[in-house]
């Protein structure tokens, strides 16, 4: 009788004989059950006497079952749990609004953001990014890090700058957006009597928020807002004049009406203390008895069917009047429309020294001695006295044999590199002729980074219309080696 205890001990014995022992990672312990005492040291699982040889083992290395949650990782397979958030290990996907999971009082626990923080600006999609350059020079002549070689720097992740109305985390989950309280762009004026303050609309977007002027008042070019009451007529709509005593937006008066200063009128003309239809220059009056309002000849005594006008002394022959001609002085005559002028007289009055033929619009001319009427030495009469010589303070004669280096240019050399090379005025540090302004002691003062010539002649000292100076004018050299030379006269400077 075949017991079946002793059939399933035979069917084992012959199944293990057919497979190699087994061993556990890098041990020696050998855990087959060939009964082997012994093979490289280690112990059999079951001691005795053996049919056999050994058979090779099997060497079993243990699964990893992951890095622990708050561990660092860059992706999710290096996790026991399979999310790697925000450079840790993470107990989930962590994905909802104002999530992360390096929380530092919680690393590796999805964890609401901190009130007032927002590093992921989940809350502020309109915020601009910044350059991604990495500021260097790449292989193909650009700044963008995609076409850098490798030898390149790398280009720093974009950087986000946060909008005017961009909302915060709310330290459970949700966004904090700055509310209709919050001005988030410059005031403008959409038109003369609108004015347009943007506002936050309290879920992250800048909106319009326009109001209407009101009591005649107008919106500021300046300010683009409505003012609360007006400083001058400026302030007030089209048809409107500032009142001083209310600062407060009148209607402009017409013709004939008592005014104190011409902004108060409709013509823009206030003559003899009423709104006048012109200007009506002395002579002529607009408050002739019955004509109130209507420049007239008034007591002239003239009869002018055409009506009345000025002319002016033109006392110096240049065909130009007296600019401050008047009928008290003699230098401004009432006449008729259509009339020749009296002689020495004029149609215009643009002369701004009637004194001196010299001074007159349009003059091209320069002078070094001030006008004989009025003084001053604005001959053009442009309201502004022009030099006509270049000052260069501080500046001294020398050779530049270099180029600027990054922009920086050379101190000037006192010998030249090449026969007949021309010397030129460098000016000292902090002179606004150098570039950059000011940065270095510059070779060739109006140096070409201006897109002008290097200036070779000027005064070395600050000038004024009509003073004398030393008029600095750089020579040439004659051969390589030579010194720089340096001559000029004293000279006064002219003006127009």
């Amino acid at each position: 009788m075949i017991r079946p205890w002793v059939v399933t001990l035979a069917l084992a014995t012959s199944f293990t004989a057919c497979l190699p022992e087994l061993r556990v990672g890098p041990t020696t312990q050998d855990t087959g059950t060939d009964n082997d005492a012994t093979e490289a040291g280690g112990i059999d699982a079951i001691s005795g006497p053996e049919a056999g040889p050994d058979r090779p083992d099997i060497i079993i290395t243990p699964v990893d079952s992951g890095r622990s949650n708050g561990s660092a990782c860059q992706t999710g397979s290096e996790c026991g749990s399979g999310f790697c958030v925000d450079g840790v290990c993470c107990n989930n996907a962590c994905s909802g609004l104002c999530e992360r999971c390096d929380i530092s009082s919680s690393v590796g626990m999805c964890s609401p953001v901190p009130s007032g923080s927002d590093p992921d600006f989940e809350c502020d999609p309109f915020g601009a990014p910044t350059t991604t350059s990495d500021g260097g020079v790449s292989d193909s002549g650009m700044s963008d890090a995609t076409s850098d070689v490798a030898s390149d720097a790398v280009a720093p992740p974009p950087m986000r700058v946060r909008s005017a109305c961009g909302g915060l985390c709310d330290g459970a989950r949700m966004c904090r957006f700055p509310d209709n309280t919050t001005r988030c762009a410059p005031a403008n004026c959409t038109n003369s009597t609108t004015s347009n303050t943007p506002k936050c609309n309290g879920t992250g977007r800048c909106v319009d928020s326009t109001s209407s002027c009101t009591n005649n008042l107008a919106c500021g070019s300046m300010t683009g807002q409505c003012p609360m009451f007006c400083g001058s007529s400026r302030d007030c709509t089209t048809g409107f004049f500032c009142e001083g005593t209310s600062q407060a937006c009148r209607p402009r008066k017409g013709n004939g009406i008592t005014c104190t200063s011409s902004d108060e009128c409709s013509s823009n003309f206030c003559v003899n203390g009423l709104c006048c239809n012109t200007a009506c220059a002395d002579p002529l009056s607009c408050n002739a008895p019955g004509m109130a309002g209507t420049c007239s000849c008034g007591s002239t005594g003239l009869n002018c069917p055409m009506g009345c006008r000025v002319f002016y002394k033109d006392f110096d022959g240049d065909t130009f009047g007296d600019r401050n001609g008047n009928s008290a002085m003699m230098t401004a005559v009432a006449g008729c429309v259509g009339a020749n002028p009296p002689v020495g007289f004029v149609t215009n009055n643009d002369d701004c020294d009637d004194r001196d033929a010299r001074a007159k619009p349009g003059q091209a001319q320069f002078f070094d001695t001030a006008r004989l009427g009025v003084g001053g030495f604005d001959f053009n009469c442009d309201g502004s006295e022009t030099e006509q010589y270049s000052e260069y303070p501080g500046a001294r004669c020398g050779f530049c044999n270099t180029g600027p280096t990054n922009n920086v240019c050379p101190s000037p050399a006192t010998t030249c590199s090449v026969s007949s090379q021309q010397a030129q005025l460098s000016c000292p540090l902090g002179s606004s002729f150098c570039f950059p302004a000011g940065s270095c002691a510059c070779c060739g003062c109006n140096n070409f980074f201006f897109g002008s010539l290097p200036a070779t002649e000027g005064f070395t000292t600050s000038l004024r219309c009509g003073e004398i100076g030393t008029y600095a004018q750089c020579s040439t050299c004659f051969s390589t080696g030579g010194s720089v030379g340096t001559s000029g006269p004293s000279r006064r400077q002219a003006c127009r």
